[in-house]
């Protein structure tokens, strides 16, 4: 890797299905070079077949024996020679000027160790609706949004400044499976942190994403690194249920469901009034 201004970097593990996608939208990416460092985690799918296809020589393709997330993650780091350290989901998109835009946005604002970009949930399918929520541009609503456990940055699509990231040793393995959150708190003690919220990142819901595999350890890890302290069971089990519920209501509202989507979101409503209001409202005020 030769380029000493911008590294992305993609962990993988079996995602093929989506891969190709997520890879061109980098490749795409308009008026800047980059290093793009893939590191596949031990997959069972043919994941080196699928990149020495594309044939791009940006790509530089890494393949582990199974070390789990933070330690792919700490790997790319690693490896990460260049000024600027950014991310993708091997499952999501990252729009054409998102690269371009970050990279302009920290070069000119000193004071921001980290950036990510507002984003539209998709599901599979072309003729599927988009679910589009506008991010919070500023630090302090961001920190804030943090320390109440709302989702105000998304880890996919992130750009950072790679100094700062190796001050704080990277990732830390207690904090699976919810590096982002750890991460991004610590990045705040070092740095400001933004959005650049009329950019919108494409990431897909669907239920073979780490997220939705393991939805109940997030929801619990969260709030112990947020609060320090363990969540009670009842406590655990209605954010859960809501936020299970929330994401069924958008993936049905993506695939046009329409009443399905509204009884989703009813019944996250009635296990978290607040939180719902919260995310419907990013919504609303998107379409404003």
């Amino acid at each position: 890797m030769t380029n000493n201004t911008l590294t992305v970097v993609m962990p993988v593990y079996n995602t093929s299905i989506y891969l190709r996608d997520s890879i061109k939208s980098i490749l795409n990416q308009r008026g800047i070079d980059f290093n793009f460092l893939i590191l596949d985690d031990g997959s069972e799918e043919k994941i080196e077949k699928i990149i020495s296809e594309l044939n791009d020589n940006k790509i530089t393709f890494v393949k582990l024996n199974r070390v789990g997330l933070i330690s792919t993650l700490n790997e790319g780091l690693r490896l990460c020679n260049s000024k600027y350290f950014a991310l993708l989901d091997s499952d999501d998109i990252a729009p054409e000027d998102r690269l371009v835009k970050q990279l302009g946005f920290l070069e000119n604002n000193p004071s921001i160790g980290l950036v990510g970009t507002s984003i539209k949930y998709i599901a599979d399918g072309i003729n599927y609706s988009r679910w589009a929520v506008k991010m919070p541009s500023d630090h302090f609503a961001i920190l804030k949004g943090l320390h109440e456990g709302k989702y105000v940055l998304v880890h996919s699509t992130i750009m950072l400044r790679t100094a700062v990231l190796k001050k704080i040793n990277g990732y830390r393995e207690e904090s699976y499976p919810v590096p982002d959150t750890d991460l991004f708190i610590r990045m705040s003690k070092l740095s400001n942190l933004a959005n650049i919220s009329d950019i919108y990142s494409l990431v897909r819901l669907h239920e073979d994403s780490m997220t939705a595999k393991n939805l109940m350890s997030i929801i619990e890890k969260n709030h112990f690194i947020i609060r320090k302290k363990e969540m009670s069971k009842l406590n655990i089990y209605k954010n859960y249920f809501a936020l299970m519920n929330y994401r069924k209501g958008i993936i049905s509202y993506l695939k046009r469901n329409y009443v399905n989507a509204f009884l989703y979101f009813l019944f996250s409503f009635l296990f978290a009034p607040q939180r719902s209001i919260y995310y419907l409202k990013n919504k609303y005020k998107l379409i404003l």
